[in-house]
């Protein structure tokens, strides 16, 4: 048979209308990377600009996941197109692959070779090489025609080979394709206008011109939509020459003298420059805002019986006033609870806060601003609704547990006013804000004075076992008022502490999201009824749930369980991932142990019997000093992921020296090559030991902003150097803290309480194990006006 062949392929700077659009019914390609990349994008039309506006003035956007194709770059890729019946073919209109990554952008096709089918794909024409001219795309990518120089006849099927890309090494990539017949369209053509709304009193708009140039291009708006007629129209704008195949005019057209909250529409017109064509655009509607504006209306510091109001406005106003209540009536003075509050003339911006007074306790409020201004035009406007809810007067807050043992713990809650009824519930589930559910109470409390409680102490509870309390208090002044606390939690340790390690940290290289590495050491599945760790059981995993245990890819996943302290380990206790997918359950893997985190023993096997609710326990020998322990190599019953409920492991847990080295050989233990701490060993600012006291990170690299220490020089008659200071390194003895004073850099005194009218004030507790410590120190310490302050640590081995 005769094939039609091609000598050259000539890329049309600025795209081409006059020609039928062909759409391929389908497509196939050698590979495609993934579903989310698959050749079938290309005739989707995912990704393209859409909006009405003819194809091939359409623009493709950075392209994400289902908008593109990428397939492999070796092999030898071949694209065939189904053009769905017997076609002309004389053009070639390709949107690029692009990606805002230089090396991910140059996967784009650059040339290919292109062959024919007049015989539905039976058989092609010989390739010809092309083509020519072929760019690079943008983040919104225009289309690139190629004019095959002839009509090719009766085609059904097309084929590129022999891909070449920008010079990526890994995949080829292509975002969108389309084929043109001779020509039938119009030789000129406008897009939809864009508009961009600048102020109450002009706009922007611009167009896409495609076709032939046009000699000239006008603008057109008013009030009134004339159509496609060039009388009738309030003004207009005469754009000049414009060129085809991008966005006219460039920087956009203004639309100016524009009058204040008025819907405006616009058309575009064009005139040929190459022959008597002329093309109108679809009109666009816009409407300008009002001149003054009142936006972002806020409250803050809301109380139970006033909150603090205010509103953002673009102009200065003449008269402003305040409507407020317990609905919203909208934008109309009637009808509000109360208003109008007159605050008189207001500048731009942000107004003064107005306190509204006399509210409700536990109630939603609504407010709006209503204002006037002269300049730059007379212009009245609301603000949208703001809207509050004012708290309960008496308020319950910070329940917190203390001196928690195995069996006993003490509780607490704070409360902003006198009470005159308190009641303590707690139990091993959170039933929430109601006296139903309960394992224990109402413990009755009496009348309780403002500030926190008296601690209260439960007792008969069960080691190893996380608990919920919440109070509930009643108070008459300043007004009748209920209110319950949050939930607080603790969790009761073992009865013997080295009996059971829970690890402090672990980090998985796979798990699927919803089923986080952390569900095997935070107990969410364990029931902790029985006292020993061995007659614990997990509940099932459910298919679809994640609550309880992890998932994550079999194949390659290691998880590191990181431990509190250098332990030496004798067990590990072991809940299976079970009642899902049952071959997804363990059956095998290897474990490994760490001093470091960075070297690990010689694996060993952990073989698991069948999954159920059970712990399996092994016996581990005994390993010594361990910081961290690997599981990997991890074998089940064939599925593509693997499970684990929890984790636990037993034996003793010991101190590595002292409480300096135990924080050293903390999460960064295998970062920290070098512990000494008098070496700043990220280079960070901070020498180590500093950071130990101040709660740093030695390995960051930073000087640990929000806990270097401070100064204030604000105070007339003190110099003021505040720090954070852990609990621990003040009460370790071979820690020595100091701050240090001195009216040069080479010689030091010592801050002392009461010493030269210094003082030292380590009262505010930070939580978490630290308190703020505050030094004092006069100005007259100084010396020609010179006085300088330095955090001292010594940390001895």
């Amino acid at each position: 048979m005769d094939f039609p062949t091609v000598s050259l392929l000539l890329l049309l700077a600025g795209g081409l209308c006059h020609s039928q659009v062909i759409t391929p019914v389908g497509v196939t390609a050698t590979s495609s990377l993934d579903a989310n990349r698959d050749i079938s994008h290309t005739i989707s039309g995912a990704g393209l600009s859409g909006g009405g506006t003819p194809i091939l003035d359409q623009t493709h956007s950075n392209n994400v996941n289902g908008t593109y194709w990428l397939g492999a770059f070796a092999g030898g890729q071949v694209l065939t197109f189904d053009l769905g019946g017997a076609n002309d073919v004389q053009f070639i209109h390709i949107w690029q692959y692009w990606r805002d990554n230089a090396a991910w952008a140059n996967r784009a096709i650059q040339s290919f070779d292109i062959a024919y089918s007049t015989d539905g794909g039976s058989n092609y024409s010989t390739p010809v090489a092309g083509p020519v001219g072929l760019t690079l795309g943008t983040a919104a990518t225009p289309v690139q025609t190629l004019d095959l120089g002839s009509v090719q006849s009766g085609v059904t099927h097309v084929q590129f080979t022999n891909l070449q890309n920008f010079g990526a090494t890994d995949f080829f990539g292509l975002a969108e394709i389309r084929f043109g017949g001779p020509g039938t369209g119009p030789a000129i053509e406008l897009g939809d206008p864009e508009v961009t709304v600048l102020d109450y009193d002009q706009a922007e708009a611009t167009s896409f011109l495609s076709g032939e140039d046009a000699s000239g291009v006008t603008l057109y708006w008013g009030t009134v939509d004339q159509g496609e007629s060039q009388t009738g129209w309030d003004d207009s704008a005469s754009l000049g020459a414009q060129t085809a195949g991008g966005a006219i005019p460039d920087p956009a057209a203004l639309m100016a003298s524009l009058t204040q909250g008025t819907t405006y529409h616009c058309r575009f017109y064009a005139e040929s420059a190459s022959s008597s064509a002329t093309a109108w655009s679809n009109a666009a509607s816009f409407t300008t805002p009002n001149a003054l504006q009142l936006t972002n209306p806020q409250a803050s510091n809301v109380a139970y019986d006033q909150a603090d109001v205010t509103v953002t406005s673009n102009r200065d106003a003449d008269t402003t006033q305040l409507y407020w209540g317990e609905s919203d009536p909208g934008a109309t003075a009637t009808g509000w609870d109360n208003g109008p509050v007159s605050l008189g003339a207001q500048s731009a911006g942000t107004f003064p806060a107005e306190t509204l007074s006399g509210l409700t306790e536990n109630t939603t409020y609504y407010f709006r601003y209503f204002c006037e201004s002269s300049s730059p035009v007379a212009s009245t406007a609301w603000s949208e609704a703001g809207t509050f809810t004012t708290p309960n007067a008496l308020e319950l807050t910070a329940p917190a547990a203390t001196n928690v043992v195995f069996n006993q713990a003490d509780v607490a809650v704070t409360s902003n006013f006198d009470t005159v009824s308190m009641d303590l519930y707690w139990g091993t589930s959170d039933p929430g804000a109601t006296t139903t559910g309960w394992d224990n109470g109402p413990v009755n409390l009496g009348a309780q004075t403002a500030g926190t409680i008296p601690a209260e102490t439960l007792t008969g509870l069960t080691e190893l076992t996380p608990y919920f309390f919440r109070f509930v208090a009643t108070s008459s002044s300043p007004v009748a008022s209920t209110a319950w606390s949050d939930a607080g939690t603790f969790s009761t340790p073992s009865e013997n502490p080295s009996a059971v390690i829970t690890p402090s940290a672990v980090t998985a290289t796979d798990s699927l999201g919803s089923y986080p590495i952390e569900n095997t050491i935070n107990s969410s599945g364990l029931t902790s009824s029985p006292p020993s760790v061995a007659g614990w059981t997990h509940v099932a995993t459910p298919t679809n749930s994640n609550d309880f245990s992890w998932l994550g890819t079999r194949a390659g996943t290691e998880i590191i369980y990181q431990l509190p302290s250098a332990s030496s380990l004798d067990y590990l206790f072991f809940w299976p991932y079970w009642g899902g997918v049952a071959a997804r359950s363990l059956t095998a893997f290897d474990i490994s142990f760490s001093s470091d985190g960075v070297t690990y023993s010689t694996p060993s096997t952990i073989t698991l019997g069948a999954p159920g609710s059970a712990t399996e326990v092994f016996d581990l020998g005994t390993q010594t000093n361990v910081t961290h322990v690997k599981f990997d190599n991890l074998q089940n019953g064939g599925d593509v992921y693997a499970g684990i409920g929890e984790v636990r492991f037993g034996g003793d847990t010991t101190t590595p020296g002292d409480p300096y080295g135990t924080w050293a050989a903390g999460p960064w233990s295998g970062t920290l090559s070098d512990d000494s701490s008098e070496l700043d060993f990220d280079g960070g600012g901070l020498e180590t030991g500093i950071e130990w006291v101040v709660g740093g990170d030695p390995t960051d690299g930073s000087d640990d902003p929000g806990n270097t220490p401070i100064y204030n020089t604000s105070d007339p008659s003190n110099f003021i150097f505040t720090f954070k200071r852990r609990d621990a390194a003040a009460a370790d003895a071979n820690t020595d803290i100091a701050v240090e004073y001195g009216s040069n850099l080479s010689g030091w005194a010592e801050a002392v309480h009461g010493t030269d009218g210094v003082t030292i004030d380590d009262s505010t507790d930070l939580g978490g194990g630290f308190h703020e410590v505050t030094v004092s120190i006069p100005r007259t310490l100084a010396v020609d006006g010179k006085l300088f302050a330095r955090l001292k640590v010594t940390v001895t081995p």
